[in-house]
Order: structure tokens, then sequence, then C-alpha cells
């Protein structure tokens, strides 16, 4: 058999002879449009310009083709695979209309201008990449210009223009900006810029006018960007800007097809996305990333466990084996020489740090500060650790257990959810009196899914740490035990601090603040969402009795003299013509006003609410109750 080394330089001469056979041919469709589009230039300028596309741009677009035409993945990190056979078709959103990459991509040119965003791990960089090899193989005439952005982060002069012409230009070929402006103004480049979101935050506002003056100026030129979500594209108006959708079941399931893996383990796993996996772990299974972090799962373990802590936990285990299966069982496995369990107390330390802290990325400074952190948190559990240092945390966090990964010019983490779920570790590592403190400040973020995994960890230690006592300080803060028409006014004052009423149009609508305590109510709502459905009670009772309300807020004899005039004059508001209300008011509490906070309901609310509060102790004291004589008997 040939040695390795000479399978990959075969390997490599046949790609590069490929791209090169590519590349001519668009290049030669490329000179018929520049030819046919530049009358207007002088004929030198032209025939100058068309030699340079051949000679100036050969050598950038051979590279760009093959860097475009190869990806690599997390499966399989040292071999490169082709785009083209990989590449698992997606679909993107523009508002409210869906749309087939596929479709995008075949006018692409005739678009023009073009935003596709999307979060990490959504496919960004294979759309972009794919999109650039497509361009090169069709005829369409023009030849795609593929540009990383974040390497104009290392010129003094942000100049887009020059930047991409002496990318674009070879060593024994300088292109004049002059010729280059012409193949730009004739529509021959397609220019394809990855990764706007990568840009130093100082020149992305330079570097955002000057593409807009690049749209301005080259008319015919196609530009494409690519960046993780930007309010700033909602006013590039020449743009269409794209979302990437969640992949599919189908889409799923073509891209585990894909992926070049165990056939025994694929056939498994796509037996069990096929069947209830997909539903499941959707959130999971509709990312490319996560999808593929999943098989390595599966591959390890057999299966997907219902738990969601439960697979975070093996996925960890699963990335850290496969690294150590990896190394000579003699060599240190890791830069920091952990152990497994000493390794995983310190990264949910720094999940823990950083989740508290509100970072879900990194600067540099910011990524090292957090893991100085973390090491001297655990160093007080796992004991002091010689030559270990932030860097080498880092450096695992990052290449072993693939935790960390870039994002623009900070460090992300691979899946929000994964330091979610090693916040809840932390949180069930905790010695009790440190555990509600800490489950305060988490509770209170009611989309992450942080207390629902503390619970399903470690349920006793959460109900009676945290549980207990917090709807004990709910019930007095709220005087649940004798709610009543004298203190409705003052529970619903606790609870929302004001209502805003809004008229929009012909509509009445209202807000309320959702505070602290509301949101530790709603915390509670997602451990028990079948006794404690007040959560979203509160936030409907208003809207639903709205209409029964609205009759009383005009009547005299309920508001009295100053109050009906200045609900009059609030209801007879016009409208404003511009897309905000007509009119905006604000309802503080006392006890006059808790006739129309019976007619909205809030006495339903607070004895619902202490009912359910009620049950809850009650299931938790049975628990309890059956644990200790079971213990009782054992001992």
């Amino acid at each position: 058999m040939p040695p390795l080394e000479a399978i990959q330089a075969a390997a490599g001469v046949a790609l590069g002879a490929a791209a090169q056979s590519v590349v001519s041919d668009a290049i030669d469709r490329a000179k018929k449009t520049l030819t046919e589009r530049a009358g207007a230039f002088a004929i030198s300028l032209k025939n100058r310009a068309v030699v340079d596309l051949r000679i100036g741009f050969n050598d950038f677009l051979k590279a760009s083709y093959e860097r475009c035409r190869t990806f690599k993945t997390i499966l399989s990190p040292q071999e490169p695979l082709d785009v083209v056979t990989h590449y698992v078709n997606v679909d993107l959103s523009l508002g409210n209309k869906k749309i087939k990459d596929v479709d995008l991509i075949s006018n692409i040119i005739a678009a023009k201008c073009v935003v596709v965003t999307g979060l990490a791990g959504t496919g960004k960089s294979m759309f972009m990449k794919y999109l650039t090899v497509d361009l090169f193989q069709k005829k369409s005439g023009s030849l795609p210009l593929f540009v990383e952005l974040r390497h104009l982060n290392g010129f003094a002069e942000k100049n887009l223009f020059a930047f991409i012409r002496r990318q674009c230009s070879s060593k024994a070929n300088r292109v004049s900006d002059d010729q280059f402006e012409l193949a730009l103004r004739t529509g021959v480049f397609t220019l394809i810029l990855d990764g706007f979101d990568e840009l130093d935050y100082d020149c992305r506002d330079e570097v955002e006018r000057q593409i807009l003056r690049l749209r301005i100026d080259y008319p015919d030129l196609a530009i494409v960007v690519s960046s993780r979500p930007d309010d700033r594209f909602g006013s590039w108006n020449a743009f269409y800007v794209y979302t990437f959708e969640p992949m599919t079941k189908e889409q799923s399931v073509k891209l585990i097809s894909s992926l070049q893996y165990d056939k025994g383990v694929k056939r498994r796993f796509l037996k069990e996305v096929r069947g209830r996996l997909y539903d499941s772990h959707k959130s999971f299974l509709s990312s490319p990333l996560l999808t593929t972090i999943m098989l390595l799962t599966y591959e390890e373990f057999a299966e997907i466990p219902s738990k969601m802590h439960s697979f975070y936990g093996q996925a960890f285990d699963t990335l850290l084996q496969k690294h150590d299966a990896q190394k000579d069982q003699f060599q240190r496995k890791t830069r920091t020489g952990l152990a497994r369990e000493d390794f995983r107390a310190l990264f949910s330390a720094f999940c823990a740090i950083s989740y508290l802290e509100n970072n879900f990325s990194f600067s540099s400074s910011k990524l090292t500060e957090t893991a100085k952190k973390a090491i001297e948190y655990a160093s007080q559990t796992i004991g002091a650790q010689p030559g270990l240092t932030t860097e080498k945390l880092i450096l695992d966090l990052k290449e072993v257990v693939c935790m960390l990964q870039p994002d623009g010019l900070e460090m992300a983490f691979v899946h929000r959810s994964f330091q979610e779920y090693f916040s809840a570790l932390f949180v069930v590592s905790l010695h009790a009196s440190k555990v509600k403190k800490v489950v305060d400040k988490f509770s209170r973020r009611l989309s992450d899914s942080v207390l629902i995994m503390a619970r399903d960890m470690a349920q006793e230690t959460i109900e009676r740490e945290w549980v207990l006592p917090k709807i004990a300080e709910i019930k007095e803060a709220l005087d649940l035990t004798a709610v009543n028409e004298a203190n409705i006014a003052n529970f619903t004052e606790v609870l929302f601090g004001r209502f805003r009423f809004y008229i929009w149009g012909d509509g009445f609508d209202n807000t309320f603040h959702v505070n602290d305590l509301l949101a530790e109510i709603a915390a509670l709502g997602q451990l028990y969402p079948a006794r404690l459905s007040t959560s979203k009670l509160l936030e409907s009772v208003m809207g639903q009795r709205l209409n029964v309300v609205r009759p009383l807020l005009t009547d005299e004899k309920h508001l009295g003299k100053w109050r009906y005039k200045k609900f009059q004059t609030f209801f007879q508001s016009q409208p404003s013509g511009n897309g905000r209300p007509n009119a905006t008011m604000d309802l503080n509490f006392d006890q006059r006003d808790s006739w129309w906070l019976k007619e909205l309901g809030l006495m339903e609310v607070a004895n619902q609410l202490n009912k359910s509060f009620d049950r809850i102790i009650a299931d938790i004291e049975k628990r309890d109750k059956k644990r200790s004589v079971i213990l009782a008997d054992l001992l």
C-alpha cells in the first residue's frame, strides 16, 4: 500500500487540478460578461482587465474554490470532506415567508444584495461555502469573490475596496484600481463577505458604510453578507435579510445520513430520530452542530435519555472520552491533567460564574478572568492542582471537550444549554445554606432551563432549600392567607407594581411590570405545571376581562368626576398613524381601585395562587413523609 503522505499528496493534486479546471471555465465565462458590458470603457482598459481576470485573479480564485470545497467536522477533525457531497439543504425565512436555500442561491445574482443571519451552529459558514462553489460551477458569468471579513481586522486602514483588491491580486500581477473597478461595475463578481460579526466592534460601522457605498457605486455588483443577527441590517434598505430556519426532521435525517461515521451506529440513531427522538429533542436535532454531537453521544451510550440533563452529562463524557481514546494511555490526557470528576466540577464553576454574571460569550480578557475565578473556586473542593493555569483550562474547553467555540471575535458556548446544564450541576453541589441565594438568581430567567434541570437532578434538595422557603416568602409578601376587598390593592401593587393601559386604534389593552416576585412565581409554575398554572393566568386574565372593565372605566359613578374626565379623554384619543399607541395611562393602586381589580379577576388570581401553593406544599410533605418511612425501615 502507498504511504499515507503519498495518498494525501495525490488527493491534493487531484483537487488542485479539478479546481483549476472549474476556475478556468468560470473565468472564460466572466471574460465574455466583462467584454459585453464594458462598452463605455477604453479598449486598452477592457483588454487589460480581461487579461487580469486570467492572470491576476486566477491564484486567488483557485485558492478560494479549494478552501470552500472542503470542510471538517467534530466527527472527523483530521479528514477534509467535500462540501457539495455532504451539504444538506436548509430553509430560510424572509419575514413571514419561507424560502428554500436552492431558490435563494439560484436568484442570488438577480437579488443583488442579500444578508443571511443565524446563530452559532446553524450552518452559515457551510451555506456560504456551498454558495461559492455553486457560483463557480454555474454558467452565470459571475465570479464569486469569497472574502473572510475577519482578516480586515489586521489592517490599520479599514478600506474594504483596497482590502478585497489586495486579496485578489497575485504576486506576479497587481490589479489596478481602475481594472478592479471595471470588473465590479460590469457585474463580473459576486462579492461574498463572510462573517460580518467577526469584525472588530470599533470598525463595524465604518465597514457597514463601505458595504452600503459599494451597493450604490456598483449597482450591478451582487453582494452577499453573512453574520449573526444584528439590528443594523434592518436599516440596509437595499438588502434582503434572510434568517436560517431550524432543521426539520427530514433535514436532520438527511444530515445524519451524510455524515461519515460507523454505519451501524448511524442506522440505529436514524431509527430513533425517525421515531420519538426528534420530537423530544427538537432543540438539538434542529441544529446541524448539535445533531452531530448527539450522534457522538448515541455511539457511546446507545441511546439518548429522555431527561435533558442526562443527555448533557453524556455529551460531555462522550467528548472527553473521545479525546482520551485518541491519546496514548500513558500520556497526560488533558492539559489540565484533572480527573474527569474534578474537570467536571471545574467546568460547572466556570459555567455558573459566567451565568451569574450574564456572560454567554467572552472577550479574551473576560474569558481569562472567568477561568481564573473558576479555578479559585473549584480548588476549594478539588484541592490545589499544581500546574493548573487559566490557559490550560481554556485550551481544554476549546479543544478537548469542545464546549467553547469561536464566535466572531469572542468565544462562546457551543450551545447555551450546556452552560445551563453545568450551572444546574453547580447548584446541586452547593452546601444547603447556599442553594437558595443562587437559585433565587437563576429562577428569574424565565426562558432558561437551569431550575428544571436542577430539580430533576436533586428534587429533594431543591424543594427543601428553595421551593418551600420561596413559597413561604411569597405568601407572606402577598398576604395570601387573608386576601379580601380591603387588601386586594396591596396584593396587586406588590405583584405588578402598576398597570399601563393602551389605546391602539379602536383597541384597548394593557401591560404590567414583571418584577422578581412575579418571575419567581412563574419559575415555580415551570416546576409544577399541573399544580400551578397561575403564571399563565396572571398574563391572560387581564386581556380576557378588559372588555368587561372598559365600560366601568367610563362610569362616573365608579370613578368620580376627576378620574371620569381623565378616562374619557384617554378613550377618545385619536389614532397616532405612526404605529404607536394613541395614548397610554399608568394606573396606580389604592383602596378606591378595588372595584376594578375585582372585575379584572385579581381576587380569583390571589385565591387560586394560595390554593396552588398549598397543594404543592402538601405534595412535597407527602413525598418527604414516604421517604422518611422508607429510610426509617432501612435503618
